[in-house]
């Protein structure tokens, strides 16, 4: 099994059709087992990130049915991967068959998952909606408030933000000059990376 190029192929499917595969994390957050309450890791993030469902929670055909529901008809899993490693006894089995050969320490594996969109029957948890316009404006508030070594951010009736290098300031025009605060807060955090990107910032 070629994982590495299994999901190289699924990559390069995508970007055909137009769609970039790693613009839709932060929408739900990271994939999740909904039986483990572990996070994927590892190129099944992008696997499952870019599988296009609201939800962030996963589980396998076994796992929807012992949580009490079950899977739509017509859903199809979405395949993701694992390594096993093989203990020393796991080692020495095949040894003792086929004689001293190299084994290899892990061996990929296959497994599917559906998302919660595929299943009926059990319910969300709480963490897994979408961001309200609240919750998700005061975070971009958080985030520029803990930001490190941040300038001076000024607002004025300018028409154009920018930022100037020789004091270290970000001047915006007024939240109110925007039509709505998800444009502020973009054009804000593009004057911040902006400033990151300045030489001697």
């Amino acid at each position: 099994m070629n994982i590495y190029a299994a999901v190289t192929d699924r990559i390069l499917k995508l970007l055909d059709s137009g769609t970039v595969p790693w613009r839709k994390t932060w929408t739900t957050g990271l994939p999740k087992s909904l039986a483990t309450g572990r996070e994927y890791r590892g190129a099944n993030i992008l696997l499952l990130g870019l599988a296009g469902f609201s939800s962030r929670y996963w589980v396998t055909y076994r796992q929807a049915q012992r949580l009490g529901g079950h899977i739509r008809k017509g859903e199809r899993a979405t395949p993701i991967y694992y390594w096993h490693w093989r203990s020393q006894e796991d080692l020495e089995r095949p040894a003792a068959k086929a004689g001293p050969k190299d084994f290899a320490p892990c061996v990929p594996f296959a497994s599917a998952v559906f998302n919660l969109d595929q299943v009926e029957g059990i319910d969300r948890p709480d963490d897994d909606l979408l961001l309200r316009e609240h919750d998700r404006l005061q975070l971009a508030e958080n985030i520029v408030e803990v930001m490190p070594d941040k300038p001076e951010i000024s607002h004025t009736r300018s028409s154009e933000p920018c930022y100037l290098p020789d004091l270290d300031r970000v001047t915006m025009p007024h939240l109110g000059q925007f039509t709505s605060a998800d444009d502020y807060f973009q054009t804000l955090f593009h004057e911040l990376f902006m400033r990151r990107d300045t030489p001697d910032a």
